[in-house]
């Protein structure tokens, strides 16, 4: 069928998960047009899997969205139901909030922000076509072609089926349907199509085409990337059985309260937060390993049905049983998937075995033992784009005006996908505004550190954030992600200046507590009174006369503990938890700043294309496959690929240093440039 021209956009993002919005989001608030595509765009920001934001890592990626502008942290502090700070016990770097989501509130409340912005459109539709032409020796974006939902579209598992309604009162925006096939014209495509390019879903051994329940996959969108020339993987992950919450004996487990006061996400949106929901912790046991280990031949995990690699760190619970046969338990969190559902996200046994076997394995765990399944656990697997083809701005390299972000590039999890749709999102605005790129280093943000890794390691499993990933996570905590980067958010137009001006007035509260910290000197009293409030800090009379500064660097003294002594009043919890790590932790915060800068001639070096295009022979054999195949921008891009070591590094760098004086001797011969001084 031949389709229909339709207006023209100045982007067009394909998908309406975590990544999308951001995107969308973004382009947006910077003032474009934007078609945001998908099977249903009255629920965007579905959370698919567990219904949470944050965590290790996480956490510190939704504040540092939040930060630059972002909608995430925004989101899950508006329909938030359980808040935690993790890590209280251990240092500030790996401190990292938590929440539950009500799951169908935060897709309502991310609907309903896309369709507060004028310049997008939500689209109801299947991007069948990214339409490119020859531009030089390379293809240039022009267009997407979209075809109508393809909800009945017939496939061997069965007609797809749209998802369970909303229940009454809870309305849905709705988008525009595409009712037949049209052409858009745009120069900026952003994809982030998630766990449906080629998808396939599986509970037990009966596969069926899909991207997540009750949706169909993105096969045409899948093979035209192929056609464009992008290597594609495969990877696989999964979702455990959702209960019915009524039929679960929560008396006999442990309650998992969530932490008073709860801790906020957003640096800037002033809704109040609020626990309103326990969440309660159980165990599997060995009649569930039991159950698990022969039912085997009914998984395709391990049968040879899936061929693409799970995550890791978050494998199903059958391939737990037979990687740790002397484990006796597994912890199993029950979260509630919101205020009105009546599912029950059982996390910590996600599986594709049959149906019977997940009931037999889940009636079988205390608790559970009357607990109905309202659906099954499933494994889903699809295809990812092989990040070699993808720069530090999430740009392909061989297409012009095509982006990627999100689970297309080999991540897992909503927060690392709303971290590189953000980032998607900023830098096709400055592609389409002629501004320059944007791109995070690793040493001002944990999505600094996400895009160089997916950019210099080709993800062989879903890649997820964790602060050991980081070598400067002492400077990219989650207290300090407005101070950090929210003078980029407002430089790059995202940030409000009433955003802007209370990060000003938070960095001159800090700055002033300070002070009152160093000039403040405590006598015999106050050190005696700080004592019963800091009993580990061992503190003396000889301490007399020292600065509550000095006192704070002390192990076992706390900002707590000197406004409890009469020291320090008036600091805010959030600017009291900055100020203990700024003084604590100086030290070590001065150290990995001088490292920065030692650094920074590497990072900031660029590699010449010709350099990119034809490494030099006497770089290892290694080296030159991988730099080809990567295309690093800096020399610090190249450093961090596996395969090119420091002798490699050195070379290049002679060849950058003379390929510069060669060209400046060529500007000098013709005249461009003066002679050199002969002193």
């Amino acid at each position: 069928m031949q389709s229909q021209v339709g207006r023209a956009y100045d982007a067009v993002v394909i998908g309406g998960g975590h990544a999308g919005i951001e995107a969308a989001w973004a382009l947006g608030r910077l003032g474009h047009s934007v078609a945001l595509v998908s099977f249903e765009p009255h629920r965007l920001g579905r959370m698919s899997c567990n219904p949470s934001i944050g965590g290790l890592a996480k956490g510190q990626l939704v504040r540092e969205i939040d930060a630059l502008g972002g909608l995430m942290g925004r989101l899950i502090d508006r329909t938030g139901i359980h808040f935690r700070m993790l890590n209280r016990r251990k240092g500030p770097a790996v401190h990292a909030p938590r929440a539950q989501a009500d799951k169908r509130r935060y897709q309502q409340a991310a609907t309903a922000a896309l369709a507060a912005l004028p310049g997008v459109t939500r689209m109801a539709g299947e991007v069948t076509e990214i339409v490119t032409e020859a531009r030089g020796d390379a293809r240039r974006v022009v267009g997407v072609r979209i075809a109508p939902v393809p909800w009945g579209r017939v496939t061997p598992g069965g007609a797809h089926s749209h998802a369970p309604r909303p229940p009454a009162g809870e309305e849905e925006i709705p988008g525009s349907p595409v009712e037949a096939p049209i052409e858009i014209a745009t120069g900026v495509v952003i994809v982030t199509a998630g766990t449906f390019l080629g998808a396939r879903l599986f509970t037990g051994l009966d596969p069926r085409p899909g991207g997540r329940r009750g949706e169909p996959p993105a096969d045409p969108l899948s093979r035209c990337l192929a056609q464009l020339g992008l290597q594609l993987g495969r990877l696989k992950t999964g979702t455990p059985p959702r209960l019915r919450g009524n039929t679960i004996d929560f008396a006999r487990l442990e309650a998992q309260p969530g932490e008073e006061p709860p801790p906020r996400f957003s640096h800037f949106d002033p809704a109040p937060v609020h626990n309103q929901v326990v969440c309660h912790l159980t165990r599997t046991n060995a009649r569930t390993h039991r159950i698990i280990a022969g039912s085997l031949d009914g998984s395709p995990l391990f049968g040879g049905m899936i061929r693409g690699v799970g995550p890791r760190y978050c494998p199903s619970i059958e391939d737990k049983v037979v990687r740790f046969p002397d484990r006796r338990s597994h912890q199993i969190f029950l979260e509630p998937e919101g205020l009105k559902a009546e599912e029950i996200y059982p996390n910590g046994i996600s599986t594709s075995l049959p149906e019977s076997v997940q009931e037999a394995y889940v009636r079988s765990i205390e608790g559970l033992e009357e607990a109905e399944i309202i659906h099954p656990g499933y494994a889903v697997e699809y295809d990812f784009v092989l990040t070699s083809h993808v720069s530090a701005t999430l740009a392909v390299d061989r297409v012009a005006g095509l982006y990627m972000a999100g689970q297309v590039n080999g991540t897992s999890g909503y927060e690392e996908a709303a971290a590189q749709g953000l980032v998607a999102g900023v830098n096709a605005a400055a592609e389409l505004t002629g501004r320059d790129p944007f791109v995070l280093r690793r040493h001002e943000a944990y999505i600094g550190v996400l895009i160089d890794d997916l950019v210099t390691k080709i993800p062989t499993e879903p890649y997820r954030m964790f602060t050991s990933q980081s070598e400067f996570r002492l400077l990219l905590r989650q207290d300090n992600a407005d101070l950090r980067l929210s003078d980029l958010g407002r430089e790059r137009g995202l940030l409000s200046k009433e955003d802007g001006e209370r990060v000003r007035a938070r960095r001159a509260r800090l700055a002033y507590h300070r002070g009152r910290l160093g000039a403040a000197r405590l006598g015999r009293g106050q050190i005696a009174e700080l004592a019963r409030g800091a009993p580990d800090a061992r503190l003396a009379g000889k301490d007399a006369g020292r600065s509550a500064e000095d006192l704070l660097r002390r192990p076992g003294v706390t900002v707590a503990a000197l406004q409890a002594a009469g020291i320090l009043d008036g600091v805010p919890s959030d600017d009291a938890t900055t100020l203990e790590a700024d003084v604590k932790y100086a030290g070590y915060v001065a150290r990995q700043e001088r490292e920065v800068a030692q650094r920074r001639d590497l990072e900031e070096t660029p590699l010449p294309r010709w350099l990119r295009a034809e490494p030099p022979a006497d770089l290892s054999r290694e080296a030159r496959e991988k730099i080809l195949q990567h295309r690093p921008r800096t020399l610090g891009e190249a450093s961090r690929i596996p395969g090119v070591t420091p002798c490699d590094v050195s070379l290049l760098a002679i060849r950058i240093r003379a390929g510069r004086e060669g060209a400046a001797g060529a500007m000098r011969a013709s005249g461009v440039l003066p002679e050199k001084s002969q002193e």
